[in-house]
Formats: C-alpha cells, sequence, structure tokens
C-alpha cells in the first residue's frame, strides 16, 4: 500500500440540480443517463492509498467502509479519470462520501484549524450506503457516518456529507454536546456549516442558497430546510430537539438562520475571507460550554467571540441583531403600559412602567425615541436601574391622527445601557398599545384531575386518557370576536405526553396543545400568547353562547405511581367586548363596541391572568440525523 495519491473522478459538488440551477431536475431524472455532462465536475480524490496499481478509498481524513446494510463491497478507483462512475452506482456514492468529507477536513485546516488546534485527530469510517431509509446519521461513539439510500441516494447530495461531518464536529469540541437545546443547536450548525461550503460555490451562491438538502430533499413530498426563516422565534420555557417544531417554529432552522444570514452579509462585505471568519468565530464559541446548553447560552458566547476575536468589523452588532430578532438574547427589561389612555387626539400623557428582570444592574440607561403609525414619543433618559428594580416614566406623546376608540398602536422602543455583560449594550421591546380601556368578559371553568393512559406492563398504551371539562355561557346573543382568549393552569404535568383541544358551542375545534416539548410539570399560560400563537380566526362570528368543552388527551401512561396525579387546577375564557374613551376637551366618554355585546359575565380572575388585554409584549448525543 503506498499512500498520498491524488485521483481524479466525475462528482457532483455540490449537486446536480444547484449545479445546472434546474428548478426540476428532480422530477426529470429516472435513470442515471439523465444527468448532463455540465451536472458532473472532475474533481481531486487527495491522500488515496495505491494498492496493487489501484487507488483504495482510505486517506489520512476518511475511510470507506462497508458496515451496514445494504452491503456492497468497497470499490477501487481506476487509475483513468475518463471512467465516469454511474450516480446511482456503489462507486460513485463512495467516492462521493471520501471526497466530502475529505474536503470538510481540509477546509478546517484552511481557516487555521491546524497543529494543536486540530478538529478531529484521526479519520472518519464512512459507509456510503449504510441504510436503506432516506436518512443519514453521525455515531459519536464509532467515529462514523452512515449515508441513507432511500429516495435520491444521500451521496449525492454534498449537502448531506458535510452536514454529517458538522455533527462530528460539535461532538469533537464538546463531548458532553447533549440536553436542552443541543438537539437543535447541532442541527442548525450542521446546516449552517454545509451551506457554507455549498455559498462558497459559484452555482450555490446564486442558486437557492438559502436552501438546506437542495437535491434529498426533494423527494416524494419531503422539502428543503431554509436557513432564512425569519419568522422563527425563540421562546425560553421550551427546550429545543432535533427536527421538532416548537411553537410553529422548527429549532434546526432557528439556530442556522442568524448564523448563515450573518455570514452573507460578511460575504457581502469582506468577500471570501468574511466568510472565513464568521466560521471561526462561530466554532470557536461552541468550546468549553459542556451539557445542557441552550441556545440563549451560546448566542452569548458567538456574541463575545465575534467581539474578541474581530473588533475592527462589525459581525458582533450584525449578529447581535439578528439574535435580538429571533429572541434568543436574554432580556434585560420589561416594559408595559402602567395606566389606560382614554383620549383619540391630541398630546397623551403615558406611564410607562420600567423594571429591570436581569440579575444584573444597568446604568445610563435611555430609550431612543421612537415612532410609530400614529405616536411619537422623545428620548426618554432612566439613569441607573438596580437588578429587580422598577421605575416609572410619564411622558407626554403627541398623537399624529385621529384614532378610533379601541386603535392599536404598534411600538418599538430601543434601549441603551452599561452593565456587567459586556457583550450586550441594549435591547429591542416591542409593545402594542391600545387607544382605549378594555371591558373584558370572563367565564371561568372547573378543573380537575386528567385521566392518565392505560398501558401494558411493557409500557404498550393499550388506550389515551382522555378528560372533558365544560363551560357554559348562558348570556345570549353573543359571538367571538378576534378579541377571544383562553388561559390554562396545569399541574404535575408532561406537556408531551398530552394533547388540548378547544371545542366552540358550534361544534368547530381549535388545537391548543399537539404533544410539544415543554421542560416544566407546571403550565400557566393564555392562548394566543408568546408560548404559543394559537390561531383561533374559524370561530370568530360563531356563537360565544352555549357550552365550551376542553378535552384533555394523555397518551402515556405514569410509570411512577408515587408522583401527583396531573390536574387541570383552572381555564378561562375571555374576550374584550368593548373599549371606552374620552373625547378630546370633553368629559364626555364614548364607546367602541366589538361583535360581542356586553353581559353579566363572571369577572373571577386567576392571578396568572390579570394582564392588560390591551397591551400585548412581544418578548424579544452521540446519534445525530440530518433530516
Amino acid at each position: 500500500i503506498t499512500p498520498g495519491h491524488i485521483a481524479q473522478s466525475w462528482l457532483f459538488d455540490p449537486d446536480p440540480k444547484t449545479t445546472l440551477q434546474s428548478e426540476s431536475l428532480e422530477s426529470e431524472v429516472d435513470n442515471d443517463t439523465v444527468f448532463p455532462d455540465a451536472a458532473f465536475k472532475l474533481l481531486e480524490l487527495k491522500d488515496v492509498a495505491l494498492v496493487d496499481g489501484q487507488y483504495e478509498l482510505s486517506g489520512p481524513y476518511v475511510k470507506v467502509h462497508d458496515f451496514a446494510e445494504p452491503f456492497e463491497p468497497v470499490k477501487t478507483l481506476l487509475r483513468t479519470s475518463n471512467n465516469k462512475p454511474k450516480p446511482n452506482s456503489p462507486e460513485f456514492a463512495q467516492q462521493m462520501a471520501y471526497y466530502h468529507v475529505d474536503s470538510a477536513q481540509r477546509r478546517l485546516q484552511q481557516i487555521g484549524y491546524t497543529g494543536d488546534k486540530l478538529i478531529k485527530y484521526g479519520p472518519v469510517s464512512v459507509d456510503a450506503q449504510g441504510s436503506y431509509n432516506d436518512q443519514s446519521a453521525y455515531s459519536f461513539y464509532q467515529n462514523r457516518i452512515l449515508l441513507g439510500t432511500g429516495g435520491f441516494i444521500d451521496a449525492q447530495d454534498a449537502d448531506v456529507i458535510w452536514h454529517e461531518y458538522g455533527h462530528a464536529i460539535t461532538i469533537f469540541i464538546n463531548p458532553y454536546f447533549d440536553n436542552a437545546d443541543t438537539g437543535a443547536i447541532g442541527e442548525g450548525f450542521s446546516d449552517f456549516f454545509a451551506g457554507s461550503h455549498s455559498y462558497r460555490d459559484p452555482q450555490g451562491y446564486e442558486f437557492e442558497p438559502d436552501l438546506m438538502f437542495n437535491w434529498d430533499a426533494r423527494f416524494g413530498t419531503r422539502r428543503p430546510r431554509t436557513m432564512n426563516d425569519q419568522d422563527a422565534r425563540y421562546i425560553p420555557d421550551f427546550y429545543y430537539p432535533a427536527h421538532v417544531h416548537v411553537a410553529g417554529t422548527l429549532g434546526d432552522q432557528l439556530w442556522s438562520t442568524p448564523l448563515f444570514q450573518t455570514l452573507k452579509q460578511a460575504e457581502a462585505q469582506y468577500g471570501n475571507e468574511g466568510i472565513d471568519e464568521v466560521e471561526r468565530f462561530v466554532i470557536e464559541a461552541m468550546y468549553g460550554l459542556g451539557n445542557g446548553l441552550t441556545m440563549t447560552n451560546l448566542a452569548l458566547s458567538t456574541l463575545d467571540m465575534a467581539k474578541r476575536m474581530y473588533p475592527e468589523r462589525n459581525y458582533h452588532e450584525s449578529i447581535q441583531q439578528r439574535f435580538a430578532h429571533h429572541n434568543l438574547l436574554p432580556h434585560f427589561i420589561h416594559i408595559e403600559q402602567a395606566t389606560n389612555i382614554k383620549q383619540t387626539s391630541g398630546t397623551l400623557d403615558i406611564e410607562l412602567s420600567v423594571a429591570n428582570i436581569s440579575d444584573h444592574d444597568l446604568s445610563n440607561l435611555a430609550f431612543a425615541s421612537a415612532n410609530s403609525d400614529g405616536l411619537t414619543l422623545p428620548q426618554l433618559q432612566v439613569g441607573n436601574l438596580a437588578s429587580g428594580a422598577s421605575t416609572q416614566l410619564k411622558i407626554a406623546a403627541e398623537l399624529n391622527q385621529e384614532l378610533s376608540c379601541g386603535s392599536k398602536i404598534p411600538l418599538s422602543l430601543s434601549s441603551q445601557f452599561d452593565t456587567d455583560v459586556p457583550v450586550l449594550t441594549g435591547e429591542q421591546t416591542s409593545l402594542e398599545i391600545t387607544i382605549g380601556e378594555a371591558n373584558k368578559l370572563t367565564y371561568s371553568g372547573t378543573g380537575g384531575t386528567i385521566e392518565d393512559a392505560i398501558s401494558e406492563v411493557q409500557g404498550v398504551t393499550l388506550s389515551n386518557g382522555v378528560t372533558n371539562f365544560e363551560i357554559e355561557v348562558t348570556e345570549q346573543n353573543l359571538k367571538v370576536n378576534d378579541e377571544f382568549s383562553i388561559a390554562l393552569a396545569l399541574n404535575n404535568i408532561d406537556m408531551q405526553t398530552i394533547s388540548v383541544k378547544l371545542t366552540s358551542p358550534s361544534g368547530r375545534s381549535v388545537t391548543l396543545w399537539q404533544q410539544e416539548p415543554f421542560p416544566h410539570q407546571e403550565f400557566s399560560y393564555e392562548f394566543p400568547s408568546t408560548i404559543k400563537d394559537v390561531n383561533f380566526d374559524n370561530l370568530v362570528g360563531t356563537s360565544l353562547t352555549g357550552t365550551w368543552q376542553l378535552q384533555i388527551v394523555d397518551s402515556q401512561a405514569n410509570s411512577d405511581n408515587q408522583q401527583p396525579a396531573p390536574k387541570l387546577s383552572s381555564w378561562l375564557i375571555n374576550q374584550v367586548t368593548s373599549y371606552t374613551c374620552t373625547e378630546p376637551n370633553s368629559e364626555q366618554t364614548t364607546e367602541t363596541t366589538k361583535t360581542t355585546s356586553s353581559g353579566g359575565a363572571s369577572l373571577w380572575l386567576h392571578p396568572f391572568l390579570l394582564l392588560l388585554l390591551f397591551i400585548r409584549r412581544t418578548r424579544n448525543k452521540h446519534l445525530k440525523e440530518n433530516q
């Protein structure tokens, strides 16, 4: 065996769809002969071994083996580059696996991870046809990558191979990478690492650069992931496993989006040097963080690393804005309106309550003047605000136009402050201010014990536990409007095992919860809210009068009989029916009525529901799989 040789082969990089810039290629491919020559690139397989006159797929950074079904002997490379392997053949998959894993390691060395900073000391074993499923995986314990063959062969898509090597990077940097948000973080980083490779390719730069697995994920009903999910928001009360939607957000995309969009901005400003630098500080930020890592933990480390490694660049400001947009940074300040606004024009006296909700003292706290549709605020100076302290701000704000009673004004305030967390110097706070005093109807329901599922000794569920609760609204002629909400308080509950459905008197239903990951046993939230933006549109205009049913279904039996039984302690239906305002320069009051008429409803309020409805604050492992 003679190591250190260079062979050549016609392969895909990153994938045929991207190279050809074809929107419909996947629907046209039915056999090997369909791929035009332009889909292939003649690439060098470096440091392969020469065995009896032929090249073996074994080198310093990757060894191609066959250790899982479907079993195919590892093929050697012919010495001539004129023999083009067919894309559906074992030889093609094996050569793709070797080339791209080898290239991924060389990329790390290119950006500085050499010598005592080398990531991955020895070669990774790869089975290019390691599963009949459309699924690939990296095993930390075995240091192996298995590529699936279901659908389009995974090895035909460089994104898949680079993604799996991304998992090898995270586990090498942090062997304790498990629990909390590490599932989604690992997927997001691996997407970012693979996406950066495609973005450096001229075709990948132009053709759908934000999409991951642009070839492999086009099979059947599957679709590529995006690294530009601007609607994704982080909710600290949840944890984020791999491939799981949390409150409508796919955690994988939540982490990859700010990283990749920062990389694109860096490239636009500094060219390929910017790509190199963003990759470096993203990787450096993952060192030394241990088990139970949250996205907020890693976001702060990434900010710190960007600022310390590249103080002359604007990376710190760029990625801070993106992290803040996705609610990935800790909040220092809570702001809410302290008094009602009852007039619809002129100068308004607004009183805001400002609280420092962090563990850090703030100094030089100020809010930049903010403009919104209809309302102008002056610049606000607060000064120092100790941890846990609060203060009241009285502001004379000018309404730019006369508004109707009940109008809502979105308002964004930008704060600046100094603290002992040097990577954070401010944050954005969004409010929605409603003109008028809200008049609200509240209906309370009786809670009780939630029925447990029934299972066999082996843990197989025989039947779900189904519990129904009811609220009777007796007032006549009431209609659901667009300010309807429902609040639940549950105790001793595993939210991953239950589903919650609300059924209205008209028979229409809305699913409030569907076995979603939630790391606490106490649940006290309103819908819609920051915990979950449930859509009640299909109920609007239907009858509020009648019987409302809340159905809770438990799908998994409690294995520990010593634990307290799960319980619904209370639930409420709320609706704003009207707003009361005062005419300018007059003692006369007016009332704007919603579609629901008033009635003698109960006004009982559970403590966790003492919210101002006219202001809604927007608060800002070893086995990893790729899709």
